[in-house]
């Protein structure tokens, strides 16, 4: 509704969501920063990018974004700077921000464990905790910590 403004895609109700598409993303960066630290499980995988491609996969389709009880959603307001060719600018972006303590639920299907085990994903979701996912993530929003379950069909 407003321009400039970055959202949560939307279920039919309404509710915010992620798509399985933002997870792989994650795991692909995570991947690719964690892989510079020496000894991680990570630096051991060659060309992780093409193997999450084809080896990881995330369920369902469209994840609903639960908000804690008694929680709401807000806008975050933020300059955007940039050196340009005549100097400074500055902008304000806003995007839409849940509260600490949104959860969802979310299916990792791994289909080769010998190539992409349960040791490179602990790895790339305990990145989750430092960097985060979403919009923006590089000033510490989005962060999360998982809760591994294993799962049977």
């Amino acid at each position: 509704d407003i321009k400039g403004r970055t959202g949560f895609h939307r279920g039919d109700n309404g509710a915010p969501l992620l798509l399985d598409y933002h997870w792989k993303g994650f795991f692909k960066e995570a991947w690719q920063s964690s892989r510079q630290i020496p000894g991680s499980e990570s630096a051991a995988l060659k060309t992780g990018k093409s193997r999450i491609d084809q080896l990881v996969f995330v369920e369902p389709r469209y994840i609903v974004l639960h908000l804690p009880a008694g929680g709401k959603e807000e806008t975050l307001e933020r300059p955007l700077r940039a050196e340009t060719a005549k100097g400074p600018r500055v902008a304000l972006a806003a995007s839409d921000m849940l509260p600490a303590g949104t959860w969802c639920d979310v299916r990792i299907v791994l289909l080769a464990p010998n190539v992409v085990g349960e040791a490179l994903l602990r790895e790339w979701l305990e990145y989750g905790r430092w960097r985060g996912m979403g919009g923006w993530r590089n000033g510490s929003y989005g962060r999360f910590s998982a809760n591994l379950k294993p799962y049977t069909r």
